[in-house]
């Protein structure tokens, strides 16, 4: 990540994808890897190219095959855009002072894509609600359901993975408030769902 000190926002480093006369899985795999940002401010767009990863690797093509044009073409796509993401900055700061605590808000949801999750701090100061993004995070729904006949079957049905995306944020907020505790006061934590099935299944 890139700190601008004068307006302490931070700015993910965006790596500068070279074009290519021969597209492999080798190479369209070293140019996603070349997206670092451990903490996902940039998630929805590394998970469209892990999407198309998993295209890849559902082809079943050798590391130095070449890929079929209309997958390159989803990836130049989105590597064109690559420059736009430098114009996108995140407040450092999350507005918490040694008096003030924060409260934790989580968020977590599923599709037959991904299950994905993302935590905020939101902080009172003078009468007025902050918020900021702390971090997310999300893991692509395995092969073998996605490419499956039938969707809904099996361990694999639309509330198992929203109960999926819950343990993932689940897991994610015990590392956050393992990490805050030690410099900020944790008044209060929430983590959210919108699957009515997974909330029945907690109560």
């Amino acid at each position: 990540y890139k700190w601008n000190l004068t307006d302490d926002m931070l700015q993910v480093s965006i790596p500068d994808i070279k074009d290519s006369t021969k597209h492999t899985k080798r190479t369209l795999l070293s140019a996603v890897a070349s997206l670092y940002d451990p903490i996902g401010l940039l998630l929805p767009v590394a998970v469209l190219l892990r999407l198309l990863l998993q295209k890849i690797w559902n082809k079943k093509y050798n590391w130095d095959d070449t890929v079929d044009q209309d997958l390159v073409s989803e990836f130049r796509n989105i590597f064109q855009e690559f420059p736009l993401l430098k114009e996108i900055t995140f407040p450092r700061w999350i507005h918490s002072l040694s008096e003030n605590g924060i409260e934790l808000l989580g968020f977590a949801d599923a599709s037959k894509e991904a299950i994905a999750c993302v935590i905020y701090a939101r902080v009172k100061r003078d009468n007025e609600y902050k918020t900021s993004i702390i971090c997310a995070k999300s893991h692509l729904t395995p092969l073998h359901v996605k490419f499956s006949k039938g969707f809904n079957t099996g361990n694999f049905t639309t509330p198992k993975l929203e109960l999926s995306a819950l343990n993932l944020l689940s897991d994610l907020m015990e590392q956050v408030i393992k990490s805050l505790t030690r410099d900020i006061k944790i008044t209060d934590c929430h983590a959210f769902t919108d699957s009515e099935v997974v909330l029945n299944w907690l109560h």
